[in-house]
């Protein structure tokens, strides 16, 4: 055996130990930054799907200018509907 090997292994458990340490906390701190990100994007998400809602109703009572608002919202957020367009 060579002489020092057990300091030495004893280190590097110490340095793997503080790495996951490490690697816990950053995971937590991503997670906890992540809670307010994502309820966020979920709360635009629900307004967006809410001034569709609205529009649509809007375009069925014979509103004249719904069918501009119900332009300008699409044109918002393209990306974001789900039905026909």
């Amino acid at each position: 055996m060579i002489p020092g090997m057990t300091d030495h292994s004893a280190r590097l458990a110490r340095l793997k130990k503080a790495g996951d340490e490490y690697q816990q906390a950053r995971n937590e701190a991503e997670r906890i930054l992540a809670g307010p990100r994502d309820r966020l994007a979920a709360e635009a998400r629900a307004a967006y799907a809410e001034n569709i809602r609205k529009a649509a109703i809007l375009r069925g009572m014979g509103h004249v200018w719904s069918d501009t608002w119900l332009d300008k919202i699409l044109k918002e957020e393209p990306a974001k509907t789900d039905g026909p367009q």
